[in-house]
């Protein structure tokens, strides 16, 4: 079987389509790799014919990744794991590479949404924790992120959702040493002079403007 054959045919196949980022079509590709490859090695006729077929599950592949950033803690490790190849094209990713973006997907663990009442790794987007990792991103949780959620569910008639985890493993090594976050309807440059005047009282190092989001450094 031509690998690189497949690959084209990925390609060729997803590119008609539009993405919100390049990692999402990296992820779309991976997966509908996968696929082709093993639909492949179980019909040999449809080696004559891969560019077709991948055109015709292109579109279910572009909507699998919305499913995913939506709702499975594996998009986000899948992002930051395509980030760190530094490669922005699909077809210059080596085969070893393409199989560790699927070994990821293959975690089915489920976002959680944000509560000031209990506590889950999965609200941070975070699969493998060791246990001293854990109970710090716990503190963390009850310390700086629930006294900034309750200030807006009492004050601005928010719920425990509305505020959204972007990524808590900017240091890989140290989960919620660094929280890329936000609040729906209400901004990054707000949440940021609430905290800096005080009108929130966290523990915390620094604090800056990502894109949308709030960059938060712990103590």
């Amino acid at each position: 079987m031509k690998i690189n054959n497949i690959k084209k045919a990925v390609y060729e196949g997803l590119g008609g389509y539009e993405f919100d980022s390049f990692e999402d079509r990296i992820i779309a590709s991976c997966l509908l790799y996968d696929y082709l490859y093993r639909l492949a090695a179980s019909d040999s006729s449809v080696e004559n014919n891969l560019t077709n077929v991948a055109a015709s599950f292109a579109k279910n592949y572009k909507s699998l990744v919305q499913v995913l950033k939506e709702t499975f803690v594996s998009y986000t490790i899948m992002k930051r794991t395509i980030q760190n190849f530094k490669k922005e094209n699909f077809l210059l990713l080596a085969l070893d590479q393409i199989d560790e973006i699927i070994v990821l997907y293959r975690n089915k663990a489920k976002i959680v949404n944000f509560s000031i009442n209990s506590f889950s790794q999965y609200m941070y987007k975070i699969v493998d924790m060791k246990y001293h990792q854990f109970t710090r991103l716990a503190e963390i949780h009850n310390e700086v992120m629930v006294p900034i959620m309750k200030y807006y569910i009492e004050n601005h008639n928010l719920s425990e959702g509305d505020l959204e985890v972007y990524d808590a493993e900017v240091f890989a090594d140290n989960p919620g040493k660094c929280i890329l976050f936000g609040i729906k309807n209400i901004s990054a440059g707000r949440i940021i002079g609430d905290i800096e005047r005080k009108i929130i009282h966290i523990p915390y190092f620094s604090l800056s403007m990502q894109g949308s989001y709030v960059k938060i450094i712990t103590k």
